[in-house]
């Protein structure tokens, strides 16, 4: 019965599992066209539409429009940035489209009662988490978890978790992720 937030959802497997298994209430972020859809269709085919509430926007650290850098066009895609052309380790990357987007924060979404105050929170936006995570500071002071997935040889990373940590939230569990390998 939480409510969670899937930010970053693509085709919602974090989404259908906490609503089917969890009962929990589900807000989730998807920016991408084609993720949006097939997310929608997911819900549907789950018969979770009373349960997930699906919204094609970026979750970012200032609302407004700016470019969806599309990596590929293939279904359940990954990898999209939105407002700055970078891949995960926030160098320039090959894009094959820009598709126009409207991107806002959860703090602004909270303060507009657009959501209500979640206890768990998932983000993965490939590269740009710090940026989730500074437009957030508010929505992440109540949260009971956050499952983010964070490159811990980037500066902007290395400073969102202080400022997780600072909110009072502890690590619990860190692997280290290097092309493929996976150490803990």
């Amino acid at each position: 019965g939480a409510e969670f937030l899937d930010v970053g959802a693509n085709m919602g497997l974090y989404s259908i599992y906490a609503a089917r298994f969890r009962n929990a209430r589900v807000t989730a972020f998807e920016p991408e066209a084609q993720n949006f859809a097939l997310l929608n269709r997911n819900i549907a085919c789950n018969g979770l539409g009373d349960q997930i509430t699906a919204y094609g926007v970026a979750i970012s650290d200032q609302p407004g429009f700016a470019p969806l850098y599309v990596r590929g066009l293939e279904a359940a895609g990954a990898f999209h940035s939105f407002a700055e052309n970078v891949d995960d380790n926030l160098q320039p990357a090959a894009v094959s489209l820009k598709q126009g987007c409207y991107g806002t924060t959860l703090d602004t979404l909270l303060a507009d009662q657009v959501i209500v105050q979640p206890q768990y929170i998932k983000i993965d936006v490939d590269g740009l988490e710090h940026k989730v995570i500074r437009g957030a500071q508010r929505t992440l002071k109540q949260v009971r978890s956050v499952l983010v997935e964070m490159n811990a040889n980037l500066v902007e990373h290395n400073e969102a978790i202080a400022a997780l940590e600072a909110l009072g939230l502890e690590r619990e569990h860190v692997a280290a992720h290097q092309r493929g390998a996976v150490t803990n």
